[in-house]
Parts: structure tokens; C-alpha cells; sequence
């Protein structure tokens, strides 16, 4: 249980309601929940919650079965989403929100959302393949230093 105390912590803090700003008004608030819906946000925040506690199930295989259901079933993602609607009031005008929502609501917006999976997917596949012919080329000039030096 003591290892997964830290783990428990760091989540809560996840799901822990957000602050709400009284500032942001209802128009631009109702454009900020528009965009979250039509992005798919809510979503994805799920399946990145999943994918998390899947992972901590494997690194904590002594925390029993009911433990992660309990946990997976109060963790509400929606409190997150409440936590970052300040972010988007910070860093977008009404009118961006409105023309981003427009553009989202178009086919191709529609189209970038359905595909974005995919090609993050695949981005990172190749970031990674990349990263270790990167690795692989630093290793081998290291190597041929040492030896060029004698080290």
C-alpha cells in the first residue's frame, strides 16, 4: 500500500474539483464548451485516464482488481475539463473560440478530428524510430572518441 500511496496522491489531484472563474461570460463560456465537445476533449481524456491506470496496474500488481475499479469510477473527467476552462478564457478571444468552432464544425475540422488519433499515432512512431537511429549515431561517435583517445 505505501507504493501506492504517491500514485493515489498525484491522481486525486487530477480529479480534485477545479476552480471556476466568475469572470468568463456565458457566451464565451457555452464557445469554450463547444469547442471541448466538438474536439473530441472529453474523450480523449477518458482513454488518457485509462491508458494511465493501465499502466499503474502493471507497475502496482499488488493492488487488487477492486482497487482500480473503484478508483477508475471516481475519477470524473469532467472536473478536469472544469479545471482547464480558465486556460482556454486566458488564451482565446470570444471570436477566436467562435472561428475555431467554425472551422471544427466543417467537414475538414470534423475530418482533422476523426484522424488526429492516427496520425499523433503514427507521429510518435516515427519520433521514436527517429529518436533511436539518433540515439544509435551519439553512442557510436562517443565510442569512436573514447577510442580515438584512448578511453
Amino acid at each position: 500500500m505505501k507504493k501506492i500511496l504517491p500514485i493515489i496522491l498525484f491522481i486525486s489531484t487530477l480529479i480534485v474539483p477545479g476552480i471556476s472563474r466568475a469572470d468568463i461570460t456565458p457566451e464565451k463560456r457555452a464557445e469554450i464548451d463547444k469547442m471541448l465537445r466538438l474536439t473530441g476533449s472529453d474523450q480523449r481524456m477518458a482513454m488518457v485516464l485509462d491508458q494511465m491506470i493501465a499502466i499503474l496496474q502493471k507497475s502496482h500488481p499488488d493492488a487488487p482488481l477492486e482497487f482500480w475499479v473503484k478508483f477508475r469510477t471516481s475519477a470524473n473527467t469532467h472536473e478536469l475539463l472544469e479545471q482547464v476552462i480558465p486556460v482556454y478564457d486566458k488564451y482565446y478571444s470570444l471570436e477566436d473560440l467562435k472561428q475555431i468552432n467554425a472551422f471544427y464544425e466543417s467537414p475538414s475540422g470534423q475530418r482533422m478530428v476523426q484522424a488526429s488519433p492516427e496520425v499523433i499515432k503514427e507521429s510518435m512512431q516515427i519520433g521514436q524510430q527517429w529518436g533511436a537511429r539518433l540515439g544509435k549515431q551519439v553512442a557510436e561517435e562517443i565510442n569512436r572518441q573514447k577510442q580515438a583517445t584512448g578511453n
